[in-house]
């Protein structure tokens, strides 16, 4: 990867890339101090705006409905 992949550093962060896209994050990652410093800082707003919300329990229902959709 010639450029920063910044449009796909989010992706990235929140695990919601192609095995391609995120192969090629993590290679470029592996040499860039300045996108692995961006990532490490959507991260901590990332894991900080999770601990500033507060705990919900999910609709009735809703663990019954995942474990359906995991169900071969």
């Amino acid at each position: 990867m010639t450029t920063h992949p910044t449009e796909l550093l989010a992706g990235h962060v929140l695990g919601d890339l192609e095995p391609r896209e995120q192969a090629a994050v993590e290679a470029h990652l592996a040499q860039c101090p300045a996108c692995r410093a961006e990532v490490a800082r959507q991260r901590d707003a990332l894991y900080g705006l999770a601990q500033a919300l507060p705990a919900a329990d999910p609709p009735p229902g809703t663990w019954e409905r995942i474990e359906a959709r995991r169900a071969p």
